[in-house]
């Protein structure tokens, strides 16, 4: 199932890669010929990074190649499960360990984003970056139990702690008092 593909350049060295894959079997990574956009060693299987999960994407921060994926099942509304994971590694073709080592092609995966108050299923991470150091993120919610269950897109900050990154908030309407 070659569903959901993700698309990323190494700013390290320019190489182009591709992560692929569905809950039903793998996710998994192959390098594309940046000229053509096919893959650069079709004879070579592809490298497979995680299991049970999908929508995958790598991102690269400060030595660490990240590894994003949405885990849980979707299509059912308030009753999804959907959540994004993570893992990290130094090389791009993983492994892909999570905060407490353990490998996300054994199931492992740090809790990025899951259900919350009336969002219910994050999925399908993508990255924003606005330059000057300032980073959005991107998803969906399955059900937002306010407006009747809907599907809805959210953009939120991007923030790093600890070499993970963080789902930030969006401010709420109010007043706020800067100490």
């Amino acid at each position: 199932n070659a569903i959901d593909p993700g698309v990323f350049l190494d700013p390290t060295d320019d190489r182009l890669w591709l992560t692929y894959g569905s809950y039903f079997g793998y996710i998994r990574l192959v390098e594309l010929d940046p000229k053509t956009g096919k893959r650069m060693h079709p004879s070579r299987k592809p490298v497979e990074v995680a299991i049970n999960s999908e929508a995958s994407i790598l991102i690269h921060r400060d030595g660490w190649y990240y590894l994003l994926v949405t885990h849980g099942s979707c299509c059912a509304g308030a009753n999804s499960t959907y959540n994004i994971r993570m893992g990290r590694s130094k090389k791009v073709t993983g492994p892909y360990l999570d905060n407490m080592g353990i490998d996300m092609i054994k199931g492992g995966g740090k809790l990025f984003a899951g259900s919350s108050g009336r969002f219910i299923g994050p999925g399908h991470f993508g990255l924003l970056d606005l330059g000057g150091g300032v980073q959005k993120f991107s998803l969906h919610y399955e059900a937002d139990l306010d407006r009747g269950g809907s599907s809805v897109l959210d953009i939120r900050p991007l923030l790093w702690r600890d070499g993970w990154p963080v789902a930030g908030d969006n401010f709420v309407a109010g007043t706020y008092s800067i100490e």
